[in-house]
């Protein structure tokens, strides 16, 4: 019995492993979300991170680019839809937002 809940145990250790962010992609759209949020602190929005996810592209300078739909203030009369788009520099395990834009 002690050898089923310890498997059992490592198999859920190994998945919960694999559920971190630390791919490249994933740490560009963490940084990119991150970015996103630190400029609506006093709105609400949705950002669609899958969307940011497919559109990851590696530039030749290594930067990490990509882009997706975002709505601020999503179901007021002054919501608005835009695209965002970012460039991440991702370096040693870490993330860092060197541009962010709204495309209208």
């Amino acid at each position: 019995m002690k050898w089923q809940a310890a498997t059992i145990a490592a198999l859920v250790a190994m998945f919960l492993v694999g559920c971190a962010a630390t791919d490249d992609a994933s740490l560009a759209v963490k940084a990119c979300s991150d970015g996103v949020a630190d400029k609506f602190t006093d709105k609400t929005f949705t950002l669609d991170k899958d969307a940011l996810r497919a559109s990851v592209t590696v530039a030749d300078n290594g930067l990490v680019m990509l882009s997706g739909p975002i709505t601020i203030s999503p179901g007021m009369t002054d919501e608005a839809r835009q695209t965002v788009q970012c460039k991440v520099r991702v370096a040693d395990g870490t993330a860092d937002l060197i541009s962010l834009s709204f495309i209208w």
